[in-house]
């Protein structure tokens, strides 16, 4: 596959709005880093992992 294609459908997947509350996006998000472990020449790479990070970091445990 051309390496713009591989990039169109990881933007595709990071800018995914499902208007249900982040439910799917996050699904996406995740779909995207799993893309970028295969696509390591992706441009959005600091861009997935940062945000990932963030997420696990900043989202409360409950305790």
């Amino acid at each position: 596959m051309a390496k713009e294609k591989k990039e169109e459908f990881i933007k595709a997947l990071v800018e995914f709005d499902d208007g249900c509350w982040y439910f799917y996006k996050l699904r996406a998000y995740l779909l995207a880093a799993a893309g970028i472990a295969e696509f390591r020449d992706c441009s959005l790479r600091e861009e997935i992992v940062g945000r990932l990070l963030i997420g696990v970091l900043v989202v409360p445990t409950g305790k």
